[in-house]
């Protein structure tokens, strides 16, 4: 902690220098130097490298503490037999790894996932005994290490799955329909004795269906035979991360057809970027961004989404008194902030600088759903990379997204077309 505090208070002196710079010129009504920007970007890279570094050691350390609370809920709940069930389905877990086993494992995450939604909204003592009869511990249990890392690594490679989304969770993988409202109702003053005018809210239905993704890894039988070798936890990390990076793509990029639905085909447009060119969007393209969503949402948590080097960029933009709209977090655990809102970013959203791109999104996404099939199964195989002396691991898991609110919850910034 006191490694952390010392990277946010280098980062806050950091970004004070380079404020500075904006706005100076931003108050002489020029740009910067050749000189001002090769300081604005070293400045920049090193902002990047800590913000980085922040996010990544935050990130643990709140993983580690949602995974001791649920650990010490589960440890004053959980009978004697309870846990020695538990205790043997790991090992056969660790046994099916080892290649004593069988050839195939399902891994049932419901329970994982039912778990963290637990511990987020603050749930202790009897909201976790009555987790226990809703998950089953002998089937809801299983594996839970193995399990809570592979769950936290898919988390942190999905910047999506960061936003606040709504994650639904199945235990097959038909498809469901979910109820969607396309427009809100309206009241209206009456006159007396007047009838009163039909204003009723739209409701539509959107299909969330069960695409497979997979990731095949391989390991070297040397590696196997090293017992200092964490082989659990690095076939967690591989394995989420892989499946993490792979379904986010689709949750940004997805067209719907064949294919997950992303943020990026299904979001309307807020605002388009300063015509005439591409690339940085005016202060006022972004104050139409934050009022082209409604106030309830823009109240609810409402966040940025973009790529990291857009977040860059942005960091030269000024507001009508010269002051950066960006502001770094000077406390662990809260999230920088762009024109007063939270901003979480992904590598696969769009680039500023490209024609009819969409690299800024904005709004309350809890309207966009997630929709994930609770098993994962993992299969071990022997023999298809035999020669090469290799034991090769696939995972596959099935899933879908889709955006449910369609009044406007959140919206996206778009290039212009030339």
């Amino acid at each position: 902690m006191e490694f952390l505090d010392r990277l946010v208070e280098s980062r806050a002196r950091a970004w004070n220098e380079a404020s500075e710079l904006v706005e100076r010129a931003a108050t002489e009504n020029r740009d910067l130097t050749a000189e001002e920007q090769e300081k604005f970007d070293r400045i920049g890279a090193d902002l990047d490298a800590k913000d980085t570094e922040i996010r990544s050691w935050t990130e643990r350390l709140e993983r580690d503490a949602e995974n001791d609370k649920a650990r010490s809920e589960w440890a004053q709940i959980l009978k004697t037999d309870q846990v020695e069930r538990s205790t043997v389905e790991v090992d056969e877990f660790a046994r099916f790894v080892r290649g004593e086993g069988g050839k195939s494992f399902d891994l049932d995450f419901r329970s994982i996932a039912a778990e963290k939604a637990a511990i987020r909204a603050g749930a202790s003592g009897q909201d976790f005994r009555d987790l226990v009869k809703v998950t089953t511990t002998a089937g809801g249990y299983t594996v839970p290490t193995f399990l809570r890392q592979l769950y936290d690594y898919l988390e942190v490679y999905s910047g999506v799955r960061r936003l606040g989304v709504t994650v639904l969770t199945t235990t097959g993988g038909e498809s469901i329909d979910v109820p969607t409202v396309t427009s809100h109702g309206t009241a209206a003053i009456v006159g007396e004795g007047t009838a009163l005018a039909e204003a009723d809210p739209a409701f539509g239905k959107i299909t969330l269906g069960a695409y497979k993704y997979g990731q095949l890894i391989q390991v070297s039988s040397e590696l196997l035979q090293d017992t200092g070798v964490d082989l659990l936890g690095f076939l967690a990390r591989d394995l989420g991360r892989a499946l993490g990076r792979a379904t986010d793509t689709a949750y940004v990029t997805g067209t719907g057809s064949n294919a997950p639905e992303g943020l990026a085909a299904a979001l309307g447009t807020g605002a388009t970027a300063q015509t005439a060119a591409t690339g940085l969007p005016s202060y006022a393209n972004l104050v139409d961004m934050i009022y082209s969503v409604n106030e309830e949402y823009r109240a609810n948590g409402a966040q940025w989404f973009m790529k990291d080097a857009t977040l860059g960029a942005l960091r030269k933009l000024v507001d009508t008194t010269n002051r950066p709209l960006w502001e770094p977090s000077l406390q662990l655990g809260q999230p920088d902030r762009f024109m007063g809102y939270a901003v979480v970013t992904d590598p696969n959203v769009a680039a500023l600088g490209t024609a009819s791109t969409k690299p800024i999104m904005f709004g309350d996404f809890s309207g966009f759903f997630i929709r994930d099939v609770g098993n994962i199964r993992v299969e071990r195989s022997d023999e298809f990379a035999f020669s090469s002396d290799l034991v090769s691991w696939r995972a596959i898991m099935r899933t879908d997204s889709k955006l449910v609110d369609k009044t406007g919850c959140a919206k996206l910034l778009l290039e212009p077309t030339t």
